[in-house]
């Protein structure tokens, strides 16, 4: 922490005088991605298979940091403090469907599309900082909540898979994925 001294030469004092410093910064950051899946199927005559879901995501997210300055032997300031904190929640709504076709008794094909995830997304930031004095003083001040809306949308998905069966001998299977 320094206070100016000129403002014309822009020189700085340190603005505790004297002493030692103990500083400390603590971070701490939590999340989740939520998603919850409501599935359908359905098969035709034993060769068409189809099937599908409806998601709904959530997201919620902290991220929270604080320093502090301690100082020992000063005459002016004795502690100050500076914390922010991130919060970004949201929802979001996808959807996946399917169809595996058997073609054969030793071929089967399958195809598949998974939409992107469209998001609508809240940031809520806001910071503060504080100061206590040698005499019992103290001040501070904290920043407006920031509230900042947005969307977002993750790229979809086309899968496409073949599988050959070999009878009692095993299975070769191709993937194919396109993001």
């Amino acid at each position: 922490v320094i206070d100016p001294l000129s403002t014309e030469d822009l020189t700085y004092v340190p603005a505790a005088s004297g002493g030692t410093v103990a500083q400390r910064k603590t971070m701490e950051r939590e999340g989740a991605m939520t998603e919850t899946s409501f599935g359908f199927g359905a098969n035709y005559d034993d060769w068409l298979y189809l099937g599908g879901s409806v998601s709904f995501n959530g997201i919620n997210y902290t991220d929270e940091s604080r320093y502090r300055e301690t100082f020992e032997e000063t005459d002016n300031l004795s502690t100050w403090q500076y914390r922010e904190e991130l919060r970004v929640t949201g929802t979001g709504l996808g959807l996946k469907i399917g169809a595996i076709a058997r073609v054969s008794e030793w071929l089967r094909v399958g195809a598949a599309w998974h939409s992107g995830v469209r998001y609508g997304l809240t940031d809520t930031y806001n910071a503060d900082i504080s100061s206590q004095f040698t005499d019992g003083g103290t001040e501070g001040f904290e920043s407006p909540v920031n509230v900042s809306n947005y969307a977002l949308r993750t790229p979809s998905r086309i899968h496409g898979s073949a599988a050959f069966v070999l009878g009692d001998a095993g299975v070769i299977t191709a993937d194919y994925e396109f993001t």
